[in-house]
């Protein structure tokens, strides 16, 4: 995934500027990918999507994380770092969900960017 940097940063933050947090990471993904349609992008399931996005992430600012977290019971803070390469290579990709309902046998593709979208549009 190459580095999103100088002009190409600043376009992609401005196409981002207004929209909501899947139509966003779309947005950034295409501006790494161009020859990539945002309608495959939309359709790749969340957990490659993710991937994806840490990948530019790591690429674009660097491996390292930084993390910051308060106690919920005392209060105390905790800074951390972590690699963003190492976590990218932990992910798995997403496999579809099978069950059987007691009569027949029932499949359920992985979530995806275009579902997010729907439930925004959704509503409550």
């Amino acid at each position: 995934m190459p580095a999103l940097q100088g002009e190409a940063l600043l376009a992609a933050w401005e196409r981002c500027q207004g929209q909501p947090e899947p139509a966003r990471a779309l947005l950034l993904l295409h501006a790494a990918e161009p020859g990539q349609e945002l309608e495959a992008l939309a359709a790749l399931p969340l957990a490659e999507r993710n991937r994806r996005l840490l990948e530019l992430r790591v690429e674009t600012f660097g491996r390292q994380l930084e993390g910051f977290v308060n106690c919920g019971q005392c209060a105390a803070s905790l800074e951390f770092a972590l690699d963003g390469r190492h976590i990218a290579g932990q992910m798995l990709p997403a496999k579809g969900q099978l069950w059987f309902d007691g009569e027949r046998e029932c499949r359920m593709r992985p979530a995806n960017t275009d579902d997010l979208l729907a439930a925004l549009r959704a509503g409550s």
